[in-house]
């Protein structure tokens, strides 16, 4: 599968699929809102078709999906007939049948490399291409995220990370640089570029948190918590990242330097809000 966009939210999809059940190939084409999909399929034993889904469905782009968290209705033009879904319950004109699938796209990365010119290639082996010729911005350009590439680490709220310098946001402009160490993997590339987007969609927005403790460097404390914090819930978009717990330890250290946070607001989670954080999503 193959897609523009971020899944489920605003995307279009191309995809292939095979279904091991009905031992049958299959094509789609779909664009989703707010997880809202139309879509239009083909398959060599049902023949054409189109249709609608709300949820996880294998048409919202999500790279893992289920019937049981979608609802949604086809028309298949080929045998003039009408179906629909609620969760794994599957309604047609033979009556009502509890048919659960999981599906799981395979080489979407490489799919989409391929179309771009970059080869069957999986991201990290097109980001290890731009590294290994030094085109660190190449790679931000190519991938989309914004930014721009600086060895040189900035002055400012860098409290917790000692000799690491991954991305750093300015908290004025907004404008976004990466260092080398961001450049490791794909997933950390794209786990950074989620935490530091954050804080400039914000500081554009003129809402970045701040406070003025004794020693101004810390002035920023309240929105590297808030940043770090948001890229942790956001764990299911770079699952493959060795930045998860990472971000949570700095989301809490800044947290212990912050004034005014209630306890309410602490970061803390549980096991199912950490389960929930994890689950696969563009």
């Amino acid at each position: 599968m193959a897609g523009v966009g971020f899944a489920g939210g605003l995307s279009a999809q191309v995809g292939i699929g095979y279904s091991f059940k009905s031992q049958d190939f299959s094509a789609f084409v779909g664009a989703s809102f707010a997880f809202n999909s139309i879509y239009a399929s083909y398959s060599f034993s049902n023949g054409g078709s189109v249709g609608y889904t709300f949820g996880l469905s294998i048409f919202s782009g999500t790279p893992v999906s289920s019937n049981f968290g979608s609802v949604g209705m086809n028309y298949n033009f080929s045998n003039n007939s009408w179906s629909g879904n609620a969760s794994a319950w599957h309604i047609n004109h033979a009556g009502v049948t509890f048919d659960p699938s999981v599906s799981i796209a395979v080489f979407s990365d490489r799919t989409t490399n391929l179309v771009r010119g970059q080869g069957f290639k999986s991201n990290d082996q097109v980001l290890a291409k731009f590294v290994q010729q030094g085109n660190y911005q190449g790679a931000l350009d190519y991938f989309g995220f914004e930014g721009t590439y600086d060895p040189n680490k900035p002055k400012g709220a860098e409290y917790a990370e000692g000799r690491k310098y991954y991305a750093a946001a300015d908290p004025i402009t907004g404008a976004i640089q990466y260092g080398y160490d961001s450049f490791s993997s794909y997933a950390n590339l794209k786990a950074m570029w989620i935490k530091e987007s954050f804080i400039s969609r914000r500081a554009i927005a003129g809402k970045i948190e701040s406070q003025e403790p004794i020693g101004t460097f810390k002035k920023y404390f309240p929105e590297e918590r808030a940043s770090f914090t948001y890229a942790y819930k956001n764990g299911g978009r770079f699952l493959s990242s060795s930045l998860g717990k990472y971000f949570l330890n700095q989301a809490q250290a800044y947290e212990a330097q912050s004034y005014n946070i209630l306890p309410k607001n602490r970061v803390s989670f549980n096991w199912v809000q950490k389960f929930i954080f994890k689950i696969p999503r563009r």
